[in-house]
């Protein structure tokens, strides 16, 4: 028996423990040995294997890569190797086997093998699916499933492959892959992914393989469950008849379809089992002959796709266990086709650009792999949309053996055209016909020629008792649990019905305008820096601090290069005035020519914990041109272990002074975010037209309400209208706004923001006094006559400009502004009783 033993809290690393029961059965009889250590890991997924003649018994499990070694900190459940044990005495004993346990296991720990040794730049790595079996001749036989990389970093949402290896073809072979576009239409279970949930087995002499399906190359995201979107999944079976070298194109054995079903009536085949070993059916079944070898299958038919613990996922649901026997078919033998291109090279339709530099080119491997079990001939064309030539394959045809040597390494060489651009993209496609199922196979290029080109970084800023990442692309957080204007050590990070890490989700600048007869919209929020209406980054960032203030610097461009930003956020060192960050942005037009009408706002997609899911209200506060969202709070009592109710957790965006927000708004996501449907379709989340027209014509302050009085909460996001504004080449505008958080109520949520809209971020360097122009420590009509001599004069400038600009106005630029209208601000305070002096910015 193997086991995970949990070892602190939920994600923590778990111990893999193996057990041995020796004599007969029933109370009282044989002995269990002491528990041996076999690894430590982050998937729940060890397997046992057992040969049905010999002692021959293997334990499968998955650990973390070997590249990063004992450091815990970089575990994940994604990026693991596929590791076995083996014992030929009935687990008395365990081999000696190439490799080593290189994790933080006891040195007594049963030996075991490596058999995947995935490297940091793998393009695969194991993820929780995997099975196993011991066949007739006595060899191990392992599958498994792996997530896609698109770097070192980064998953492709659901792209996934089923691998295998044996003892008697000791090589990674493919048994299947799902490299389909998957989109954001469909979403999937926890735990899973587009090939998912295997089982391995043997009959009459061959191997197969069952498991499930979400969606197909043709269908990504057809079939799904109208209310969670979530995937329903099929039963499908490739089988071998050569010990896994090859494997036959897959079979769909449930083909049960049932799009845009309604919660508690779809049919999502899932978490699949079949015999490690077929059987005759001497009797006949379900319509299968007598004496026919079969395999037994038992799954669940899920009527609500997902998981209902997650709540992103499906609902409660009675589901039938269901089972049946399948024919132990023999092979197609046909050709297989799989490459390694993905969704396309470059930057319009993959995760990282193809960047040539002008006069230049460069070169990328296309692999063609046949997992079929007949060979394959291809051959290579290539067409363009820009231009002409400048992509050149060697060999363009030929053909892509069946059996162990079954891969062909085409190399695609792009060369940047004679005179191009610097910078300029170029679309073209390059298109594989072959003889398997699939042809032809379209790859589109989009080539990006620049002489300069960075790529997205993050950094985090911190206060004493949250942190933000943010990203010099324009993103804010992008669904950073823990980094997301969330409080350190929140008590609520126990409580498994509140994701209390997160309070912002994403956010990021928006920009509308016309341009002739398009209605163009571009922000960060749902883009990646590749996408045509996204933000890229122009330098990477700077960091830096005073003795008060943490601060970092970015700078990013609209897509098309045409409008750039300047980013400045700052945080305050002060632990009492940890809750919220300042950001000054600065943009301007980065062509030789006035682009009108523009419109420049930003997005922020809140999620601040709430009693069930992202569910929020909204509010807002025209004294401090603040507007703001807060917790859905259901049971009217406190949190489990925790002193406030959701309802008192609050996050807002406010106007710094110098700043008025054209309009504020909040809009309920399930129309301006996940509705894909007609009219809207691919241009979602913030469909431009809409965006444009709601951003230009809302007057003042709007927030969200519903029509269903049991509908209070919805998940919400709050869109700023800084201003329309005609970028003129060289003009830059300014605005300065505060993003702040509370757990604790909106008194609290006030009072910091009226501390960083008093400049309490900047004040202590050095703004003393607000309005003492004349640095006596008073603030009086002297102030006044000192500012006009100064501004009308040629007097002494303020000493501290902080405190000269007494009301708080800023130039374009950001800086402080001091003019006239501080002097009658401070004429009015003194003699009339106007409001009180403020410190100017320091920044």
């Amino acid at each position: 028996m193997v086991a995970c033993e949990t070892g602190g809290a939920t994600g923590d690393p778990q111990t893999v423990s193996y057990y041995r029961r020796v004599g007969g059965y029933g109370i009282g009889s044989g002995t269990w040995s002491s528990q041996k250590l076999v690894d430590t890991v982050m998937n729940i997924n060890p397997i046992l294997a057992a040969s049905q003649t010999t002692g021959k018994v293997a334990i499968v499990w998955n650990a973390p890569v070997d590249y990063v070694g004992n450091d815990i900190n970089r575990w994940g459940q994604y990026e693991n190797d596929v590791w076995y044990a083996l014992s030929t005495d009935r687990g008395a004993s365990f081999m000696a086997l190439s490799g080593s346990i290189g994790h933080a296991v006891a040195t007594s720990a049963i030996p075991g093998a490596n058999i995947t040794k995935y490297e940091g730049t793998s393009q695969w790595k194991a993820y929780c699916d995997m099975a196993a079996v011991i066949t007739s001749d006595e060899n191990l036989h392992i599958v498994w499933g792996c997530r896609k990389w698109t770097d070192t970093t980064s998953l492709y949402r659901r792209q996934s492959a089923i691998f295998h290896w044996s003892q008697d073809v000791p090589y990674i072979r493919t048994v299947v892959k799902a490299e389909w576009d998957t989109g954001g239409t469909g979403t999937m279970y926890a735990w899973g992914s587009d090939a998912a949930k295997m089982s391995i087995a043997e009959c009459d002499s061959r191997l197969y393989v069952l498991y499930t399906q979400f969606g197909n190359a043709d269908q990504p995201s057809a079939d799904y469950s109208a209310n969670k979107k979530v995937m329903n999944g099929e039963l499908y079976m490739t089988a071998s008849n050569n010990s896994g070298m090859n494997w036959d194109a897959p079979q769909n054995l449930t083909n049960s379809p049932s799009p845009l079903c309604a919660d508690g009536d779809c049919n999502s085949d899932y978490w699949a089992s079949m015999a490690r070993y077929g059987r005759t059916d001497a009797n006949g079944c379900e319509g299968i002959t007598a004496g026919t070898k079969v395999l037994d299958i038992e799954y669940i038919n899920d009527k609500s796709a997902g998981g209902c613990v997650q709540t992103e996922s499906g609902i409660w649901t009675t589901n039938p266990v269901m089972w049946f026997a399948t024919p132990c078919r023999d092979v197609v033998a046909e050709p297989g086709y799989n490459d390694n291109a993905g969704t396309g090279y470059g930057e319009c339709y993959a995760d990282l650009p193809l960047l040539v530099s002008p006069d230049g080119d460069t070169t990328i491997i296309l692999t063609m792999e046949n997992n079929g079990l007949a060979d394959n001939s291809f051959s290579i064309a290539t067409s363009y949309t820009d231009g002409a030539g400048w992509i050149t394959p060697v060999p363009a045809s030929g053909v892509i053996s069946s059996g162990l040597v079954n891969t062909v390494d085409v190399q695609l060489t792009f060369t940047a055209p004679a005179g191009a651009p610097d910078p300029s993209a170029w679309v073209g496609k390059i298109t594989v016909t072959h003889q398997a199922s699939g042809s032809p196979r379209e790859i589109p290029v989009c080539m990006t020629v620049a002489s300069v080109f960075y790529y997205p970084e993050s950094v985090v800023l911190e206060t004493t008792c949250k942190k933000i990442k943010l990203w010099n692309d324009g993103h804010m957080v992008n669904n950073a649990g823990g980094y997301a204007l969330d409080f350190i050590g929140d008590c609520d990070t126990f409580n498994v019905n509140i994701t209390s890490n997160i309070y912002l989700y994403d956010g990021s600048p928006i920009v509308c305008y016309v341009k002739g007869d398009d209605t163009l919209r571009y922000m960060a929020y749902s883009y990646t820096f590749t996408d045509e209406f996204g933000l890229r980054p122009m330098v990477p960032w700077t960091l830096g601090d005073s003795s008060f203030y943490w601060k970092a610097s970015c700078e990013y461009s609209t897509a098309d290069t045409a409008i750039g930003f300047i980013a400045d956020y700052y945080s305050s060192k002060d632990a009492s005035k940890c809750s919220f960050i300042i950001q000054k942005l600065r943009f301007f037009n980065l062509t030789e020519t006035a682009i009108n009408g523009v419109l420049v706002g930003e997005v922020l997609d809140w999620d601040i914990p709430s009693d069930t899911g992202s569910r929020n209200g909204s509010g807002f506060d025209l004294t401090r041109d603040m507007i703001y969202q807060f917790g859905g709070e259901y049971n009217d009592t406190l949190e489990n272990l925790c002193a406030q109710n959701s309802n008192d957790r609050y996050g807002a965006i406010a106007a710094y002074p110098g700043t008025t927000f054209m309009n504020a708004f909040t809009v309920d996501n399930a129309t301006y975010v996940y509705n894909t449907t007609s009219p809207w379709t691919i241009l979602a989340p913030f469909p431009p037209g809409a965006m444009y027209e709601k951003m230009l014509a809302t007057e003042g302050f709007d927030t969200w309400s519903s029509s269903d009085p049991d509908s209070e909460f919805t998940d919400l996001s709050t869109v700023v209208t800084f201003g329309q504004y005609d970028l003129i080449p060289g003009d830059t505008f300014t605005v300065v706004k505060v993003l702040s958080t509370s757990k604790t109520g909106l008194t609290y949520l006030n009072a910091q923001v009226d501390l960083a809209r008093n400049g309490g971020l900047w004040s202590q360097t050095c703004c003393n006094k607000a309005g003492d122009a004349n640095n006596d420590n008073k603030v009086n009509v002297g102030d006044a006559v000192y500012i006009i001599s100064y501004v009308f004069r040629g007097g002494p400038a303020p000493v501290c400009p902080a405190e000269g600009n007494a009301n708080g106005d800023l130039t374009p630029q950001g800086a402080n502004k001091i003019n006239v209208g501080d002097a009658v601000y401070i004429i009015s305070y003194v003699f009339r009783g106007g409001p009180a002096p403020v410190c100017g910015v320091g920044l």
